[in-house]
């Protein structure tokens, strides 16, 4: 992630290099960087892991976190397995240097894909054919859900036989159900970072505006925080909804959030498995959801929550009617869903990560290939690993180039901070003469 330091993208690949490093296995982690290191990585490096950091583009000053390493740093240390993680499902096609050493590298690797937005993303030949050709590579292509598969097999209009089911980790020690919170006021929650595009909290706020629900007897509470909390605020004044709706920030605590909260509401247009679906459920909460991502797959209508069809205005209103219309039926939904929810996380036909990539760290490719294909693969990645003088000083024109780059943004930045606060003050409401 580049963006946020971290999210519900990054906590399995996080607890499996705390559980390598707990079995004694020497653990390497490459991140983006950034300037407030996230406490899950501070534990790492207390444990023995070492932490490279790469050039985040979304932060204007990188030596506020030091030296910047760069994939081939940590392909050079070989590694007896590469585990990928991945927001999207195709996030490596678009980082030219990791894809080049991805198709040649003869370490085994394992892909993990963690959402997909379902739209036609390789809408070009080549990026399919990169696609398809490092999917085939890999020793496993992980999903977090069965539909992210689905649509994957879409985009590349092949199927993915090297693919498996993997389970994020939940954020509670105790997944115990847990007591239902009367309130005669219904209590709706969004827990998701604050992130409109994907997790569609701006949809959820405009439903909640439309007639009928003026006149109900209803709160809801936003937890999170994100690059669209500014934004959102501003919806919520613009219709009129600050009685109804609050920030509560982030909030780590999630079963403390249950205490309080009735009903999970997550109008995402994209998911993997929601994390805070699966805790809410755990805790014994029904939710209301879009048809995105694994969240079908948990979430059944009448059952265990309300289910729309598609992120859209009208369809999450219809959702949103459905359930206002069963309240009576949420404590018991809850007891439903805690019970699904158990028996999905303890699914013993799913197996863990860290089990998955030692049996990959097994499969190494043949240090001697014999096929003309594969000798020519190698000696392409060995030219990587040894780069000649001329790659060497191409390396150090792009150390200079991107030094130079910095010093434009941060000069640009302070131009258009300047020339914001002059066009904000010219629109400042003037008082008539």
């Amino acid at each position: 992630m580049c963006r946020v330091p971290w999210g519900g993208s990054e906590e399995l690949w996080a607890a499996t290099a705390l559980e390598a490093v707990e079995a004694g296995h020497e653990v390497l982690v490459s991140v983006v960087g950034c300037a407030n290191e996230p406490s899950k990585l501070v534990e790492l490096r207390r444990r023995g892991a070492k932490i490279l950091r790469r050039h985040n583009p979304e932060h204007r000053v990188q030596e506020s976190f030091g030296h910047t390493s760069s994939y081939r740093d940590l392909f050079k240390l070989d590694p007896d397995v590469i585990v990928i993680n991945q927001c999207g499902s195709f996030d490596f096609v678009w980082c030219l240097d990791l894809l080049e050493l991805l198709s040649v590298t003869p370490i085994p690797f394992v892909l993990i894909c963690q959402c997909n937005e379902g739209l036609p993303v390789l809408t070009t030949g080549y990026s399919r054919d990169h696609a398809c050709n490092i999917f085939s590579r890999a020793f496993r292509v992980l999903f977090v859900s069965n539909q992210n598969r689905i649509d994957a097999e879409r985009q590349l209009a092949r199927k993915i036989p090297n693919s498996q089911l993997v389970l994020n980790p939940v954020n509670l020690s105790d997944r115990s159900y847990l007591r239902w919170p009367e309130s005669k006021t219904a209590r709706f929650a969004s827990v998701a970072r604050l992130e409109a595009m994907w997790k569609g909290q701006d949809i959820l706020i405009e439903t909640l505006s439309k007639g009928q629900w003026k006149q109900r007897d209803w709160h809801l509470t936003l937890y999170g925080s994100g690059p669209d909390e500014r934004y959102l605020r501003s919806l919520v004044e613009f219709f009129g909804l600050q009685k109804q709706i609050t920030f509560a920030g982030h909030q780590s605590d999630v079963r403390a959030i249950w205490a309080q909260e009735q009903v999970l509401v997550m109008i995402s247009r994209a998911e993997g498995t929601p994390l805070a679906l699966v805790e809410a459920m755990l805790c014994g909460r029904p939710a209301i959801v879009t048809d995105v991502g694994g969240n079908q797959a948990w979430v059944t209508e009448t059952q265990t929550g309300f289910v729309a069809d598609a992120p859209v205005i009208r369809l999450a209103g219809a959702a949103l009617e459905r359930a206002w219309f069963a309240r009576k039926s949420w404590p018991t939904m809850g007891i439903q869903a805690h019970k699904v929810a158990t028996a999905k996380i303890s699914d013993p036909c799913i197996p863990g990560l860290l089990e998955i990539l030692l049996d990959a760290g097994s499969h190494r490719r043949p240090v001697a290939p014999t096929s003309g294909e594969e000798l020519d693969r190698l000696k392409h990645y060995r030219r990587l690993m040894e780069p000649s003088i001329g790659r060497q000083a191409k390396s150090v024109v792009e150390t200079g180039a991107i030094r130079l780059k910095k010093i434009l943004r941060r000069w640009r930045a302070v131009l258009a901070e300047s020339q914001e606060r002059e066009l904000l003050r010219h629109a400042e409401a003037r008082k008539p003469h």
